[in-house]
């Protein structure tokens, strides 16, 4: 790698936040309000995000139906195992380190809900209806929730994420 200036390397927190002004409030809860599980029972995608010292950080995509994740109350949520390529790159990651991150989105919707918490894997969940939600029938990853807070849509907004003219007419992954 080529050398870089002194000046324009951040390496402590204080140089850091000396160049942003200073941070809006955000409600932060530690638990979900009524809007918080509104938000999860509408939305068919999160994103978890999980880490291991010898592997990394790994972050993984869960979908399904909206509703498919269960908030039994308001610190846990159920995320059902679902068919997929088998890594387990979460699900191990999660036996090392427990603590987890969970982004969930609405398409359509320019705000995401945030969450941190702390997870134990679970046998054989089942959903409201007493059907078995997942399709490998294995696990569910249970989380309590430690917080919460409803992220600003500027992200979404600069990425134009839902708008029609930015889809894609192929997958790239697949070309």
């Amino acid at each position: 790698m080529g050398g870089c200036a002194a000046d324009t390397v951040i390496e402590n927190e204080t140089t850091l936040r000396a160049l942003y002004p200073p941070s809006r409030y955000l409600q932060i809860w530690d638990r979900l309000d009524p809007k918080g599980r509104q938000f999860i029972a509408r939305s068919p995608l999160l994103i978890i995000g999980s880490a291991r010292p010898d592997r990394g950080i790994d972050l993984s995509p869960r979908g399904g139906p909206p509703g498919f994740v269960r908030v039994p109350d308001a610190q846990t949520l159920i995320i059902p195992d679902r068919a997929g390529n088998n890594r387990l790159d979460t699900m191990s990651n999660l036996l090392a380190d427990r603590r987890v991150g969970v982004l969930f989105l609405i398409p359509g919707v320019a705000t995401i809900l945030r969450i941190k918490g702390v997870t134990r894997l679970e046998r054989d969940p089942q959903d409201s209806t007493g059907d078995h939600v997942h399709d490998s029938g294995k696990l569910a990853i249970v989380v309590t929730i430690r917080s919460a807070f409803i992220h600003c849509p500027r992200a979404l907004h600069h990425s134009r994420l839902w708008d029609a003219d930015y889809r894609a007419s192929s997958d790239p992954a697949m070309s």
